[in-house]
């Protein structure tokens, strides 16, 4: 017994021993790992494309591989099949794109992470073993379609299937013959050549190629050709029928949308050309026609009539053509010999109702903001119309803040303006657009009027003779300046608007919370003989007890219109 114990003392001696060496060695180890790593950028061991970034900032590494990648874009290498046939490619042929700082990223984040252990362990395998970090690559896929295509085509030719050939001058589907093929395992490919371009490397990539026969070589050939004739001499026109117009289909671009496809004969269980209309071609062909077919969704338009909000104009709601759907059921009417096919519209219903305004509780006329714009030339007019448009119907949110320029959007010739003048870069040059201040200038009346708060507005740089007194307008110029209020009422707030002659009105409508706005002014003074003026406008919102709500001082300073001469557009 006494042995016994003698045995096992010196087996847990042993053991102990053992133990004690292994957490000296660890602990020597990792105290090693830490004295080589520290000081360092980045890991100990860790590469980015064979580039040791150790020693090395983010920043400088960053230039070590770009430098590296460009010249690496143009090297080449060599793809080679396993018949020995190959061909000389770059990495610039096939639509590299690298992504150097997602990662580096990555390779400096290695043994960085909150976990002290994990960490240390971490940048122990990368000193012991090496941890190599491949540059991560996408290709560009139009670039990546032609490489496929033609770069690779010497080794790389898809089978082609019989097929016919319509001649357009002897008017007749000539037949034209199938052909073998030889094919490369496409996914291989690439996955070998993101190994190669991801390393920067000009390794010769092997692949392997096989035959590829095709799916028809005369099959069906005769039914095939007999129904697309058949097709295009249809006695009846195909016409196409939209919501409003209706037209026929033109022979040429009917020919063009014929197609000689391999189809799967569940009786013989064997391929057979049969006729297909291309489906792309018909997309292609409706796009042209869309924004014609398109109509947007009109708003309802409101009144006041016993203190209540009614429609006076009805919503409708807008279509927009469905491209693909429409394509799908023109395809399979034609293929089907059927002369007439309606197009496939999606229904949009218009934002504004009178159902949603019940449900939005917009019951009472805020506040109304007048301007005239008399003696402005007809290009200025049509301004004013196409912008104010796009304010009609427009729903403000309780506590949101409103935009002139976010809900105007572009103003160019392509959004229906005209050019027209407008105060730029100290000069008075036409613009398209000009005269879309009148538009934020009557508007920033309504919402003065209604109590709102403004947050920002700015007066015209000199007094410009459409807004009277001054004192009282807004000036814009997309991005900045810009006109904005917040919707500071307890309900939605409803824009609307209407052209009375050359008066401008903008109407506000919403929850009437008894607020009552007094507006003191506009008041001018420094008046000068050069026409400058200084003006000052005062907001002074109330609530229905009379106590004040929030007050505001709107002070304007305008210069000489001396300072600005006119430029006349050399366009007009």
């Amino acid at each position: 017994m006494k042995f016994l114990f003698s045995k096992l003392s010196r087996n847990m001696r042993g053991f102990v021993i053992i133990l004690t060496s292994i957490i000296f060695l660890m602990v020597a180890l990792f105290t090693l790992v830490g004295f080589i790593n520290k000081g360092a950028n980045a890991t100990r061991g860790v590469r980015v494309a064979n580039l040791d970034i150790g020693d090395l900032s983010k920043e400088d590494a960053a230039q070590i591989l770009e430098e590296r990648v460009e010249e690496y874009k143009n090297s080449t290498f060599f793809i080679q099949t396993d018949g020995g046939e190959q061909i000389e490619v770059s990495p610039k042929s096939m639509g590299s794109i690298f992504d150097i700082d997602g990662t580096l990223n990555k390779a400096y984040g290695w043994g960085q992470n909150k976990n002290f252990v994990q960490n240390l362990f971490l940048k122990t395998s990368a000193l012991l073993f090496k941890k190599h970090f491949p540059i991560n690559i996408q290709f560009d896929n139009a670039i990546l379609v032609h490489f496929i295509t033609n770069t690779l085509s010497p080794i790389h030719y898809p089978a082609k299937n019989g097929t016919f050939v319509y001649n357009f001058d002897t008017k007749e589907f000539n037949f034209s013959d199938a052909k073998t093929g030889r094919v490369i395992n496409i996914n291989d490919l690439l996955t070998k050549i993101e190994q190669n371009v991801s390393s920067l490397s000009e390794e010769t990539v092997h692949v392997e190629q096989s035959g590829d026969l095709p799916l028809v070589y005369n099959e069906g050939a005769d039914s095939a050709r007999e129904h697309a004739e058949k097709i295009i001499a249809s006695s009846d026109p195909y016409v196409i029928e939209g919501k409003k117009d209706s037209w026929e289909i033109e022979n040429e671009d009917l020919i063009t949308w014929i197609e000689f496809k391999p189809q799967l004969n569940k009786e013989t269980n064997k391929y057979e050309l049969a006729v297909k209309l291309s489906r792309i071609q018909i997309q292609n062909y409706l796009t042209s026609f869309a924004p014609g077919l398109n109509s947007a969704p009109t708003n309802a338009e409101f009144k006041m009539e016993n203190g209540r909000v009614v429609a006076f104009s009805l919503a409708a709601p807008g279509y927009e053509l469905s491209i693909a759907a429409s394509a799908e059921k023109i395809a399979s009417a034609v293929e089907n010999m059927e002369t007439k096919v309606a197009l496939e519209f999606i229904e949009t219903p218009p934002p504004i109702t009178q159902e949603s305004i019940d449900n939005l509780g917009i019951t009472a006329l805020l506040a109304r903001g007048e301007s005239n714009f008399a003696g402005s030339p007809s290009s200025r007019r049509h301004n004013i119309k196409v912008g104010s448009d796009k304010f009609q119907g427009l729903l403000i949110a309780p506590n949101e803040v409103f935009s002139f320029n976010t809900n105007l959007g572009p103003v160019n010739a392509t959004t229906g303006y005209l050019p027209e003048l407008v105060i730029k870069q100290n000069q008075t040059v036409p613009e398209y657009g000009g005269g879309l201040c009148q538009v934020s200038t009557t508007l920033f009346r309504a919402a003065i009027y209604a109590g709102l708060e403004i947050t920002k507005r700015s007066n015209h740089s000199y007094p410009v003779i459409y807004y009277g007194t001054p004192g009282f307008d807004a000036t814009i110029y997309p991005p900045n300046p810009d006109l904005a209020f917040r919707n500071n009422t307890p309900g939605h707030i409803l824009i609307q608007h209407k052209i009375e002659g050359s008066n401008l009105i903008f109407e506000l409508y919403g929850e009437d919370d008894g607020r009552q706005t007094e507006v003191v002014g506009p008041i001018t003074y420094d008046r000068k003989s050069d026409g400058s003026v200084k003006a000052t406008l005062q907001q002074i919102v109330k609530d229905g007890g009379g106590d004040v709500l929030f007050e505001k001082t709107f002070y304007s300073n305008y210069r000489s219109p001396l300072l600005y001469p006119v430029n006349r557009n050399p366009l007009e």
